[in-house]
């Protein structure tokens, strides 16, 4: 055994190393040289090596890869602390699976499970929880009123509760039709409740408090005996918009007006108030997306529809983000309806909560019509705007999805080299700071005059100029800089034939105008547009230079006093 033990370093040093003799006790096989032989190799020459480091060096050269996440017009929030609070409630409390959600101002959200429990979070940190009603079902819908100190709750076995939202009292129950039906959405409509029940039927509760004594009282304000309604979406404590599954109806004083829907019935319909204006409501079923305006004059409704859209998937939600209508699809995208809707987000990897076992009676012992069982198949659960921002229910958490700020996206848009959507974000633009994007954007194109050989591209370049009246960096330096593009100098000439440029503000200075006074016939004559009195006045005050039929230019000097008098 003593062959195993560690030689001392002294025995390694009188040991012969090029000899194998003091190894003999070790089985050591000899290599065959022809087969374990290695590859011929010759150093390399210092062309070769100088090269190699040229390349290397090239190869460490960090390159700008742009990222589709900074130009998205929607970032994503994932609520961490409260997500994660949820999933040990789940676990350890068992208070089962979310099923609801609503979202205040100031910062508070309360989530409702399936096991009856209520959890309410104030800037992410738990703040009371409620199990006093296990024994009435889920959770199935939440609403804050709008300044955030009551919320509604209403539950899978037709209870209705009133809570006190900073510390979770309850101050009133309500009960819609006993355990008949069960509530699949509660909202406000003023400081009125309001409730859609499994039955179809939409309940008005008023809240008194007469001697001091807390109070409800109910009232049907539709019969799901005339139509199941599905969807409801209240303007204010006058008009309300419902949906059932064959048309839109209008209640308001009163009295009621309807719209037939197009698409399939078993499709399940969505409503939402524009936030833009008033007197108009975006409803949407399948695959289809129309506008209907609201007119109501005395004791006569008329509604009617003003556009229609083909989508190319079905919305399941509407909401409005930032003035921008946000629309929630069967493909658990999340898109904005414009100019970015070919441009989703994909929210299909925190699984979206459905609220199909409400729709199908899971608690009342199936009490619903087949065609609500049906259609209920895709009816989104956990979906609350709030301040501008979507708050999204999911099995794996919380998200909160707010639209970009239009000028962190343009400049997004100007790094990754993205002129023209750059451009026309900026245009579109109403906010003060946008004027000092517009200068560094000018001062990019500037020094690249070669991006206005792109038609499109000039033409915004100049509206843009146009927009914020910045004469100085459209003749002193895009002219400059830009004046022997063509595609620049048509744009300019376009703009002198709408009269975009007639104002002293724009006007070119003298060298400009000269330049102009040859080029603006050819354009126009090349775009057989034909032009009446077109005015281009010079930055001197005392050229102007008119355009007429014939597309000839005629000079007319002329004095500040006969300026005047124009």
């Amino acid at each position: 055994m003593d062959i195993f033990k560690t030689p001392s370093v002294q025995s390694l040093l009188d040991s012969d190393l090029e000899s194998v003799e003091s190894l003999q006790y070790l089985d050591i096989e000899e290599l065959d040289e022809i087969e374990y032989a290695l590859p011929a190799s010759e150093a390399p020459t210092l062309a070769e090596v100088l090269s190699t480091e040229e390349e290397e060096v090239q190869s460490n050269v960090t390159k700008y890869i742009e990222d589709p996440a900074a130009c998205s017009a929607l970032q994503v929030e994932f609520l961490q602390g409260i997500s994660q609070q949820l999933l040990q409630a789940q676990d350890r409390s068992s208070a089962g699976a979310a099923t609801a959600l609503s979202v205040g101002n100031d910062s508070k959200l309360t989530v409702g499970t399936a096991h009856g429990h209520l959890l309410s979070f104030h800037e992410q940190t738990l703040r009371w929880v409620c199990d006093l009603n296990t024994d009435r079902g889920a959770v199935s819908c939440l609403a804050y009123n709008q300044d955030c100190t009551r919320l509604l709750a209403g539950y899978a076995r037709g209870l209705i509760c009133q809570y006190e939202s900073v510390q979770g009292t309850i101050l009133r129950r309500v009960t819609l039709g006993g355990e008949l039906w069960g509530t699949l959405r509660v909202t406000w409509a003023g400081p009125s409740g309001l409730a859609l029940d499994t039955g179809g039927s939409v309940w008005l509760i008023k809240f008194s408090r007469p001697l001091g004594v807390r109070s409800a009282r109910s009232s049907c304000l539709f019969s799901g005996a005339r139509g199941e309604v599905v969807a409801m979406a209240p303007k204010d404590a006058r008009i309300l918009a419902l949906a059932t599954l064959s048309r839109v109806i209008i209640v308001a004083g009163g009295r009621a007006a309807g719209l037939r829907l197009t698409g399939p019935p078993d499709t399940l319909p969505v409503l939402e108030w524009s936030e833009t204006d008033e007197r108009v409501l975006v409803c949407g079923r399948s695959k289809t997306l129309q506008w209907l305006s609201l007119t109501i004059t005395g004791s006569s409704i008329c509604l009617k529809p003003i556009q229609k859209v083909e989508l190319t998937t079905t919305p399941l939600w509407l909401g409005w983000l930032g003035g921008n209508l946000a629309i929630f699809d069967s493909d658990e995208n999340l898109r904005l309806w414009g100019d970015d809707y070919d441009k989703p987000l994909d929210l299909s990897h925190m699984e979206p909560v459905y609220a199909s076992s409400f729709f199908k009676g899971h608690w009342t012992d199936g009490r619903v019509s087949r065609a609500m069982c049906t259609a209920g198949v895709s009816a989104l659960g956990g979906a609350c705007v709030s301040a501008g921002a979507l708050s999204l229910l999911g099995r794996r958490g919380i998200v909160r999805v707010r639209p970009r700020h239009l000028l962190t996206r343009a400049q997004a848009f100007l790094a990754s080299g993205r002129h023209l959507n750059a451009l026309r974000l900026l245009c579109s633009a109403q906010a003060s700071e946008a004027k000092s994007v517009a200068y560094q954007f000018i001062d990019n194109i500037s020094e690249r005059p070669y991006i206005l050989t792109n038609k499109q591209v000039a033409d915004q370049t100049v509206k843009l100029c146009l927009k914020y009246n910045l004469r100085d960096e459209l003749w002193s330096r895009l002219w400059e800089q830009c004046s022997d593009e063509k595609a620049f100098v048509e744009s300019i000439a376009e703009a002198a034939a709408r009269g975009e440029l007639s104002t002293v503000e724009l006007s070119p200075s003298p060298d400009s105008t000269q330049v102009l006074c040859t080029y603006i016939p050819n354009v126009l004559s090349h775009q057989n547009i034909i032009h009446q009195n077109i005015h281009l006045r010079s930055a001197s005050d005392n050229l102007l230079i008119v355009y007429g039929p014939p597309l000839h230019v005629r000079m007319v000097y002329y004095s500040l006093q006969v300026a005047s008098r124009m």
